[in-house]
């Protein structure tokens, strides 16, 4: 591929990888810089193997990023285990892999379940700091 083809429509990086339709493996043949700028730049990333998914996590973990994914299938459970946040949107089997389930088929619900997962959290390490304020100074001591 000419990237001077590219250029010369002046398309941003984000407009070629959604008018490319890319897949992982056709942006794995374009050169490494481009590869991550594409990672990078993506918004939405659709229509891959479970492979690619679970891969996509990895490299953008590998990148620094906090990665959060969401999908409703078994092809998804790799990258949902994988993946920083990941929510099911079903209650087929991926609901088993995923650490977060929502029975409303929409991705719209994911900065709530986020919300309700730090909720949770904070609720536990609360109870946790109780209990151990309740223990006696000799069983402190013991542990």
């Amino acid at each position: 591929m000419d990237d001077g083809l590219w250029r010369t429509r002046n398309l941003t990086t984000s407009e070629l990888f959604t008018s490319l339709s890319c897949s992982l493996q056709f942006i794995r043949l374009i050169r490494f810089p481009l590869f991550l700028q594409l990672l990078v730049k993506g918004v939405i990333f659709a229509r891959m193997s479970p492979d690619e998914k679970h891969e996509l996590v990895e490299r953008l973990q590998s990148l620094g990023y906090t990665v959060g994914f969401c999908g409703d299938g078994a092809n998804d459970c790799g990258a949902l285990k994988a993946a920083d946040v990941g929510l099911s949107l079903s209650e087929a089997e991926a609901s088993v892999a995923a650490p977060f389930t929502s029975r409303q088929p929409d991705i719209r619900c994911f900065l709530e379940v986020i919300k309700e997962g730090r909720a949770s959290l904070v609720t536990s390490f609360s109870c946790f700091k109780f209990m151990y304020a309740s223990l006696s100074p000799s069983q402190k001591n013991s542990r």
